[in-house]
């Protein structure tokens, strides 16, 4: 029983299904068990197509746009359709069409937003001032790759949050960051693209970059290649702080206002990418903050000056913690004790 039915939702998500099965569709989604099936295949067929990014397939490129067009013939036909199966007895729009519209907006997407998008209503999706999001989160390992709906290729490292439109408007691309991520942006010299960062906006055409915004933390962009414009954004005022080259980076200090130029190893970035561990001239405080954020566990120092020694190394993304802190802990001549909970390490 459970095999026809997924066989028919996939039929529902390509795009193939006949009139009488729509009715099925319509019935069988008015139920948890329904919905749930939906949103596990979704997310199979998410799961997928992310194995060969479109953008490095042309293949799967054509296909995608392909299906997109498909899609949206298919919503003006039935939307046009003189007798549409309605499955409650109230004015609102046909429940099976509201999956078809939210599919042909993100088809080059492949529905990662899920079920609970699908269900929101005709009215919001077709107003133009109606912007729907997604959010991206990261929450601990090494940097995780996503593509935005322009093909803007993020590494989003743990601890970090990216909140970002389902679909460009005109007005450009603006998207939001909350922890650190490296961005190789699509060119598109007539819809500019704003990150914001708390108290900093950057503004770039088409290039590539890495930002840092962690909550509490000084804020650093690195630029590996084109030009970044970095502003600070307070009280509705927007003050260029600088214009950002190849090699070139800016530390900023929102609770100052002071910002620091200076050169960047842009060479070490493929290393973080790939999810290496990089401390340069680092403050065991915020090594101690970064493997939190990557291992998920905490640190707390028994003593202050331990917390400001300053440490440098490269470890591989494969390394454990324990091996991380016994050649930190070598280096910088501390021990570590890690408690009954096996999350919280104390430095001593």
């Amino acid at each position: 029983m459970e095999e026809a039915t997924n066989d028919l939702l996939q039929k529902f998500l390509d795009g193939r299904c006949t009139t009488q099965e729509l009715q099925q569709v319509a019935k069988l989604l008015e139920t948890a068990d329904g919905q749930a099936l939906l949103d596990k295949l979704m997310q199979q067929q998410e799961t997928t197509t992310w194995q060969h990014p479109p953008e490095e397939n042309p293949v799967m490129l054509e296909h995608v746009q392909q299906k997109q067009q498909e899609m949206q013939q298919r919503i003006a036909a039935w939307e046009t359709s003189q007798q549409p199966y309605i499955p409650h007895k109230d004015k609102r729009s046909p429940y099976w069409i509201k999956p078809f519209r939210y599919a042909a907006a993100s088809i080059g997407f492949i529905l990662l937003s899920g079920l609970a998008a699908w269900q929101l209503s005709k009215k919001r999706i077709s107003t133009p001032t109606a912007i729907r999001y997604i959010k991206m989160v990261n929450p601990t390992g090494a940097p995780k790759r996503h593509l935005l709906p322009d093909s803007t290729v993020v590494y989003l490292a743990a601890g970090s949050t990216l909140t970002y439109p389902v679909t460009y408007p005109e007005t450009g691309r603006d998207i939001a960051l909350q922890g650190e991520a490296f961005f190789d942006v699509k060119q598109d010299a007539s819809h500019p693209f704003l990150i914001r960062t708390g108290t900093m906006l950057t503004r770039v055409l088409g290039t590539s970059f890495r930002i840092t915004s962690y909550a509490e933390q000084e804020q650093e962009v690195v630029v590996a290649t084109g030009k970044v414009s970095i502003s600070a954004v307070k009280n509705a005022t927007t003050t260029e702080l600088a214009l950002l080259t190849p090699g070139r980076k800016i530390t900023y200090q929102p609770s100052t206002g002071k910002a620091i130029l200076g050169k960047a190893d842009i060479s070490s970035i493929e290393q973080w990418k790939a999810g290496d561990l990089l401390f340069a001239d680092m403050p065991m405080g915020k090594v101690a903050a970064m493997l939190e954020r990557r291992y998920g566990v905490s640190f707390r120092f028994e003593n202050a000056g331990t917390a400001g020694h300053v440490v440098s190394g490269t470890f591989p993304a494969t390394i454990s913690l324990a091996e991380v802190l016994d050649m930190l802990g070598f280096v910088g001549k501390f021990s570590y004790h890690l408690a009954a909970d096996g999350k919280t390490y104390t430095i001593r």
